[in-house]
């Protein structure tokens, strides 16, 4: 293709001034008009490349045709030449500074390119020429939330439904920008989700979204009633399911949770949060077992749920299974399973103190002080970890005096001294 450098913008503006094209025979004008038909024609079809040829010809012949110029831009944005279409309708627009349509259509070019801060850029500066296109207002509130600049884009969606709060496309944006971490105004995005179902209450999306700002808000069992509301229209809609799993185990309502599972599997049976929900499924069953004193049984449901998700993380399980293994005697499995966890979480206080009081148990003095100095390192000046030191100072202190060796002991006895807090 005939690139437009800057020598071709002073052919284009000298025909812009003088009429050139006016010139043309009429035969020409016709030939013009074919290619402009045939390229249109192509272009409905899909043929991208054969209206390019098209459009081209026609400017070859004129090269004043806008259209042809235009819609050469359009050929190549269709056959994923963006960078292109941006060059054309640039240099097309030094040539027709007047015209916001051609300032649109870069913007829309930019955005589809990801720039967005040029997009937007491009679409201000239309609106200061015509200030009322709806359309390109539209448009800046859509690229603000492709750019994730989601606190301008709930202000900017907010000023234009005011004047159309008939437009449900700008009104899911903002809701969707107001669940964002940047805004989290959960309720909010509750009451346009609401607005938008009132409209359209069999669009899953939207209730959807609904359940989302429930379950994001902590809502849990509105979250859980919303994905229920989704699910009557599809039973098989596996956003809705997610949702409905990981309220109910939130909730503690691991028969729900179970049937969430079950139901997961029926729609997607590779589904990766499967084995993630019965993970948490069993977790939870756990600790309701270790509260009521049932620790064989919790043992048993933490050690299903760390076998379905090793990889994935579910907050306290390997420490929990530690506990557990502690509570029935089992110190060499609670020590081993700590010792992992703190190979992942060297700087994990709870550990340091919890493998601490394990190795003092077993009488491994040196490596129980060596932990209670790594805690203290990591949070200075806490006092039942300097006491529990100090315990372990005064028990070895104790063992070296039996054993007549008392340079050790006094030695021992002053670094439990000098170690203890005053008390107040």
């Amino acid at each position: 293709m005939r690139k437009i450098g800057y020598s071709g913008l002073l052919v284009l503006t000298a025909i812009s001034l003088i009429g050139l094209s006016v010139m043309h025979a009429s035969a020409e004008a016709e030939t013009v008009t074919v290619h402009m038909e045939r390229g249109h024609q192509h272009y409905k079809s899909g043929n991208f490349e054969a209206a390019l040829r098209e459009f081209q010809a026609a400017t070859d012949i004129d090269p004043g045709h806008l259209e042809g110029w235009e819609n050469m831009g359009w050929a190549h944005r269709k056959m994923g030449n963006t960078d292109q279409a941006i060059e054309i309708w640039t240099n097309l627009r030094a040539v027709h500074p007047d015209r916001s349509r051609l300032l649109n259509m870069i913007a829309e070019a930019h955005a589809a390119n990801g720039e967005y801060a040029q997009a937007l850029s491009r679409y201000e500066e239309s609106l200061v020429m015509k200030p009322e296109q709806i359309e390109v207002h539209a448009s800046i509130c859509r690229v603000l939330y492709w750019a994730g600049r989601n606190s301008e884009g709930v202000a900017r969606c907010r000023t234009f439904l005011s004047s159309h709060p008939e437009r449900d496309d700008i009104r899911q944006l903002l809701a969707e920008m107001q669940m964002s971490p940047e805004v989290g105004d959960y309720e909010a995005a509750t009451d346009n989700w609401k607005d938008l179902i009132e409209k359209k209450p069999n669009e899953l999306n939207f209730r959807l979204g609904l359940a989302t700002a429930y379950y994001r808000n902590e809502s849990y069992q509105r979250a859980s009633e919303a994905a229920q509301d989704a699910l009557g229209l599809n039973p098989k809609y596996v956003p809705a399911l997610e949702i409905l799993l990981n309220a109910a185990a939130q909730l503690k309502n691991y028969e729900r949770a179970i049937d969430a599972v079950t139901a997961l599997r029926d729609a997607d049976p590779n589904h990766p949060g499967i084995a993630m929900g019965q993970a948490h499924i069993h977790n939870g069953l756990a600790l309701l077992l270790y509260e009521q004193g049932e620790l064989e049984q919790a043992l048993q449901e933490f050690l299903l749920a760390y076998s379905l998700a090793p990889e994935l993380s579910i907050a306290g399980l390997k420490e929990n299974i530690g506990w557990t293994y502690r509570g029935l005697g089992r110190n060499d499995e609670a020590i081993q399973m700590w010792e992992q966890l703190r190979e992942s979480e060297p700087n994990n206080v709870r550990i340091l103190n919890a493998l601490a009081r394990a190795y003092t148990e077993e009488k491994e003095y040196k490596k129980a002080l060596a932990l209670y100095q790594e805690s203290l390192q990591a949070q200075p000046g806490r006092i039942e970890v300097i006491n529990a030191r100090c315990s372990i100072l005064n028990n070895l202190a104790e063992a070296y005096s039996k054993q007549d060796n008392y340079d050790r002991a006094l030695a021992l006895y002053n670094e439990s001294l000098e170690a203890k807090p005053e008390q107040g």
